[in-house]
Parts: structure tokens; sequence; C-alpha cells
């Protein structure tokens, strides 16, 4: 049977903690918290490679708890790259961002070390009237083909 809603701030609240319970929580008084970072690369680089390259940056900051271990996860296909989240733990709750920070500069400078490099978006931008003659170029079919021309 499905659970109600929360109607009150109390249940909406306690709702909330078990939501965030996965992202933060206490083990024997201490407070552990998982870092996730998002991690997008070239669709030329091998998704097993990029995860061995990104698991092996975690464990080599002193910040990153070894249990449970950092853990990198090919999450999917982007329209300029592969995705990937590493994540990772930390004891150290109130540092936790410098931490990811720490983690972000070091994931670029292993994934170029690797050979691997990292996308940016690109646009095609196509010039419907030629500015030089005044004159307008045909317009161009669905999915943005050639229009073929006429003999003259």
């Amino acid at each position: 049977m499905a659970t109600p809603p929360p109607t009150s701030t109390s249940a909406l609240l306690g709702a909330l903690y078990a939501v965030t319970a996965a992202a933060a929580f206490s083990t024997a008084g201490v407070i552990v918290r998982r870092i996730d970072l998002p991690v997008g690369v070239n669709y030329a680089s091998a998704p097993n490679r990029v995860i061995e390259v990104l698991e092996a940056v975690a464990r080599a900051n002193q910040g990153v708890l070894e249990k449970p271990p950092p853990q990198c996860l090919f999450t999917g296909y982007g329209d300029s790259s592969i995705n990937f989240e590493l994540r990772a733990w930390t004891d150290q709750f109130n540092n936790w961002r410098t931490i990811r920070s720490e983690l972000a500069s070091a994931v670029y400078d292993a994934v170029r070390a690797a050979g691997m490099s990292f996308p940016f978006p690109q646009r095609e931008v196509r010039l419907l009237r030629d500015p030089e003659a005044g004159t307008m170029l045909p317009p161009q079919p669905e999915g943005g083909a050639e229009v073929p021309q006429k003999d003259k």
C-alpha cells in the first residue's frame, strides 16, 4: 500500500530527510557525505578508460574515504559529450565543497594527461541572405540538407 503524501510541516521535513539521507548520513557519530561530480568527455574517449581515470583521481584525494570506495558511472550520451558521474564519500562534512573543487581540478588534469578532452557545444549557422549580393538564398529542406542547384 502506498504511503500518503505528507500533510504537516514535520511530516514534510521527515520525508525530505528520508530523500536526502542517501547523500548525507551519520554512522557511529561521524557524519559522512557523498560528493557527486558530473563529467562529460568527448566521444573519442573509451568509457572504461574514463571510469578508470576518474576513480583513480578520487582515490588519490586525501579527503575521500576508502570505504565506501569511489564510484564512477557512465550516465548517458549528451549532445556533445559522453557523460559520467564520479561519486565519492567524505567525512569532512563542512569541507565537502573544497574537496569537490579539488576533485574537479584533478579530473581536468587527469583527463588531459590521459589524452582525452572536454568537448564544447558547437552550432552551425546558415545564412539565408547573401548580404553582399542582396539576394535571398533558397530555403533549406528539413534536416538541413543542401538544396540541389539547377543547371544554368
